[in-house]
């Protein structure tokens, strides 16, 4: 068997509940790794409509990406493996990929959809068979094992996106909650937000003066184009705007790489569709481009 690698928590599954899941438990600073195999299934959606904070939608891939982004920014590690076995020692689980690289961790976090053999094998585990394979929790994703979570759609939630990580994020909370993490506050304060309140400020609350933004990552010879001369922003749907928005020059912003108007990715990864139909011939609603 290979050498181990030790995290406090594994997370197996990249989708939008693992991710989730990770990025509260890396701001825990509970050493998270995010072990995925293959592509989410949310990357075969072309355009995601109904996820809050997108009005005009946003792009499955892209909120994967930014997703992944915010865990590796919490200290999460990924992964490209599939997990085969796991099984529990002690009060340690050990997982083995099918190249045989072994990772071990105190709590484990199932976000796999419906893919359930690696825990087959773990008492205490229950398996609930409909038509596809899911594992019995509590509200916030407990198995009958401590240590061992569900989330997502594993976890018998719906298919929604928002639901999916949200359920991700509840049950990233739960682990930190059953760990020894000090009790814990994740949130950016305002400035004197305490002041006078006769309170210490909890663990992990920071003021909007400390906060760091050291790891943010820049690139200084792009311009920013948020905004167009006729004002309208940029968006998926405007073609012609984002021709125009080429001859821009602005100032920059530190926050380009997680920016919703995504100016930074506009001539790596959006290309105007000649066809507007993809590889299987199915055409594109006129408003659609082709990624």
């Amino acid at each position: 068997m290979a050498s181990a690698n030790d995290y406090d928590v594994l997370i197996i599954g990249g989708g939008p509940a693992g991710l989730s899941a990770g990025i509260f438990t890396g701001r825990a600073d509970l050493e998270t790794a995010i072990v995925n195999d293959g592509d989410p299934i949310l990357r075969r959606n072309a355009h995601l409509e109904n996820y809050p904070g997108f009005p005009a939608g946003i792009n499955s891939r892209l909120l994967l990406d930014m997703m992944a982004d915010q865990t590796e920014r919490a200290g999460c590690e990924h992964h490209d493996a599939r997990i085969v076995t796991l099984e529990l020692v002690g009060d340690e689980f050990i997982a083995e990929t099918g190249a045989g690289e072994v990772f071990t961790a105190t709590s484990v976090v199932a976000a796999t959809k419906n893919t359930v053999e690696f825990l087959e094998g773990i008492d205490g585990v229950e398996i609930i068979e409909r038509g596809k394979s899911f594992v019995e929790t509590d509200d916030r994703g407990r198995t009958g094992v401590p240590g061992l979570y569900a989330a997502g759609r594993l976890a018998l939630q719906p298919y929604q996106t928002i639901i999916i990580a949200g359920h991700g994020a509840s049950v990233g909370v739960a682990v930190v909650e059953d760990s020894d993490v000090p009790f814990y506050h994740d949130w950016v304060a305002p400035e004197g937000y305490f002041t006078g309140r006769g309170r210490e400020i909890p663990p992990a609350v920071r003021s909007s003066a400390q906060r760091n933004d050291s790891n943010v990552r820049v690139n200084p010879s792009t311009p920013c184009v948020k905004l167009l001369p006729n004002r309208i922003p940029m968006n998926r749907f405007n073609t012609r705007a984002f021709r125009k928005s080429e001859k821009i020059v602005g100032g920059h912003c530190e926050m380009r790489p997680y920016c919703l108007w995504r100016c930074h990715r506009w001539n790596s990864i959006l290309t105007p569709s000649s066809s507007r139909r993809n590889s299987t011939g199915i055409r594109f609603p006129p408003s659609v481009m082709k990624w």
